[in-house]
């Protein structure tokens, strides 16, 4: 004679599974916003080794030319697909940023293809910041 549960089903109830459900959705709640951070400052960090990239070809350009900062990314002595330049060949976007040479004021934009943001490298004083319509971004989530 079995003294124990006569029915011994096995399972799970609709309750533990109602707050397993619960808790997983809790977890990702709070951890898609940090994800998405997380691939913001990946992108960023992508964006500044091709902007520094750049900025080394422009340099090693300027000494072969009479520090003449050029207009055009083909003169550059960097491998940069035709398919990610503009017709003209000013503008070069890696699927990220665009890039853009300013040689007048001796500056080079990576706008962000979102336009959440600019880095900006100025090449008088050898600097690069980051420009954005949310005054707190740049600091706030590319720790700018």
């Amino acid at each position: 004679m079995n003294i124990f549960n006569v029915n011994n089903k096995s399972g799970f109830t609709l309750m533990e599974m109602l707050v397993t459900v619960i808790i997983i959705g809790i977890l990702v709640v709070a951890g898609v916003p940090y994800y998405k951070d997380h691939i913001e400052r990946q992108k960023a960090a992508l964006g500044i080794s091709n902007l520094r990239t750049v900025v080394d070809s422009i340099d090693r350009y300027m000494a072969l030319h009479n520090q003449n900062i050029p207009n055009l990314f083909s003169k550059l002595d960097i491998n940069i697909q035709p398919s990610f330049l503009s017709e003209d060949g000013s503008k070069y976007n890696d699927g990220n940023f665009t890039f853009t040479i300013n040689s007048t004021q001796g500056k080079l934009n990576a706008k962000r293809n979102t336009d959440q943001y600019t880095l900006i490298y100025s090449f008088s004083d050898d600097t690069l910041r980051c420009q954005s319509s949310d005054s707190n971004f740049c600091h706030d989530k590319l720790n700018m």
